[in-house]
């Protein structure tokens, strides 16, 4: 059977890994063995463990790369791979593509769209066209707390190069307020 892969992309805050873990539980409810990857960077909630901003936990593998796990055994028992934080897999194309088309998993990924900058995540930017199906998620614009969509992920911290945070860094935005000073 061939595999396929869904994309789940958006903001922070645009409940990417809710939206993830709701596929996990619902897999899991059928009986089909998963396997679930985040990046060994994100230990924002503790290790081996893949948390949404308002507390549900699944448990999970922590990797740098993706392609070594396909020799691993966890992963050919698996008809269903789940990545959290695609965006900092360098290999999340080629492993992917060849999860999906030469394995026949079904790959679901969650990933940030972009950076703050409104820069595209090379590895994201490289999976979108193999996807069967992409998700583009939108929050909440925090600046406007009137349900505006928000569709960019603004920096609070003054922080230089890449940070691994939540709001205590960043905040979810429309394309006007993207461009102004907001500090809470």
């Amino acid at each position: 059977m061939p595999g396929n892969i869904r994309l789940i992309i958006g903001p922070m805050f645009s409940q990417k890994t809710t939206c993830l873990t709701g596929y996990i539980h619902r897999y899991r409810s059928i009986g089909r063995t998963v396997l679930v990857v985040n990046h060994a960077s994100d230990v924002r909630y503790g290790r081996n463990s893949l948390c949404t901003h308002d507390g549900t936990s699944v448990p999970c593998r922590m990797r740098h790369d993706l392609q070594g796990l396909r020799n691993e055994p966890d992963y050919a028992d698996a008809s269903s791979i789940f990545i959290e934080e695609g965006q900092f897999f360098d290999d999340l194309a080629p492993f992917c593509k060849d999860a999906a088309g030469l394995d026949g998993k079904e790959v679901i990924v969650a990933a940030l769209v972009a950076t703050f900058d409104r820069k595209m995540f090379p590895s994201v930017a490289e999976l979108i066209p193999y996807a069967d199906h992409i998700e583009h998620r939108t929050a909440l614009c925090c600046v406007c707390r009137d349900g505006t969509p928000a569709p960019f992920t603004k920096r609070t911290a003054a922080i230089e190069g890449c940070l691994v945070g939540g709001s205590e860094s960043y905040a979810a935005v429309c394309g006007l307020h993207h461009g102004s000073p907001h500090r809470d």
